[in-house]
């Protein structure tokens, strides 16, 4: 199996073209007052995708996985970074947590192939936001691979 240094990300493609390539329809990205689909909120910082019935697409942070016995996987507690202390985009990290929760709990129940997009770059930590109070971005551009092979977990 190849390691981790094969599959971190290099180039920086946009998360809709990805989610795209995977089978997912984007066509509702579109649906909201900006010009550029790829740049909807709605969408574009979610941390998990769906083709109802066909697949899951996880998006997963490179330096969050690891090798145990030849096999990549990812271990980290997310929700460390989900938003349940409370502040600034809370409700979001926190729906979007839940979200990533219930994608991957249907890909296990109905047997479907979890795809990964393994991103690279800066994490938003939610609780050193509280703790520390640094500026926050409206976004960032992040490295990041195409979705995975699909796997069936």
């Amino acid at each position: 199996m190849a390691g981790l240094s094969a599959i971190k990300p290099t180039t920086k493609p946009l998360v809709i073209d990805l989610v795209r390539e995977a089978g997912v329809d984007v066509g509702d990205w579109s649906n909201f007052k900006g010009n550029n689909p790829a740049v909807n909120p709605k969408y574009c910082y979610n941390w998990s995708f769906q083709k109802p019935g066909e697949l899951i697409i996880a998006l997963l942070f490179h330096d969050d996985l690891s090798v145990v016995d030849g096999e990549i996987i990812h271990d980290q507690n997310i929700r460390l970074r989900d938003g349940r202390l409370g502040g600034k985009g809370a409700a979001q990290w926190n729906k979007r947590a839940k979200e990533l929760d219930e994608n991957l709990l249907t890909a296990y129940r109905d047997g479907l192939p979890v795809r990964a997009i393994i991103l690279e770059g800066e994490k938003r930590n939610h609780f050193m936001q509280i703790r520390s109070r640094p500026t926050l971005k409206s976004g960032y551009s992040i490295p990041c691979s195409g979705p995975s092979p699909a796997t069936t977990w």
